[in-house]
């Protein structure tokens, strides 16, 4: 089993500095499937706090992100009160794309959970390339969602 721990500073330069880093699981041994899990934690957790689960996952020959992102609000908080019934929606979509759709959480696109999972798969491809984790990445230099 390869884990590697990664801060999100280290794949971004416009991304700040925080004590909870990436994980990625990747099972050498195991055939690969091609496919990467991309784990997203709960609101207030860590990357660093799960290893049952991407350890499995990598095990059964899937590449495995532990995303460390913007989740210190959640969802079920910031929209208790609210009016909006798209008020889920917009807030996820801005955590995910970084498009200014919520008063009730901040993400830019440098933050968004697409730019961190882009860096973060350009970052291991340049670094670990035998671990084929460019495969990833479409001839588009995007996430290549169909093998997410």
């Amino acid at each position: 089993m390869i884990n590697y721990s990664v801060r999100a500073s280290q794949t971004d330069s416009n991304i700040g500095f925080e004590l909870a880093q990436h994980q990625t699981y990747y099972n050498p041994e195991c055939d690969s499937r091609n496919l990467l899990v991309v784990h997203l934690l709960g609101s207030f957790d860590n990357p660093n706090s799960t290893s049952y689960y991407p350890t499995l996952a990598a095990n059964n020959g899937f590449h495995v992100v532990v995303l460390k992102y913007s989740n210190l609000i959640a969802a079920q908080t910031a929209c208790a009160d609210s009016d909006d019934d798209t008020c889920y929606y917009k807030f996820r979509k801005e955590i995910i794309e970084g498009i200014d759709l919520s008063n009730e959480v901040e993400v830019d696109s440098i933050n968004s959970i697409n730019n961190r999972l882009f860096r973060l798969l350009i970052h291991l491809n340049e670094e670990f390339p035998e671990n084929n984790w460019g495969h990833f990445i479409s001839s588009d230099n995007e996430v290549d969602w169909g093998h997410v």
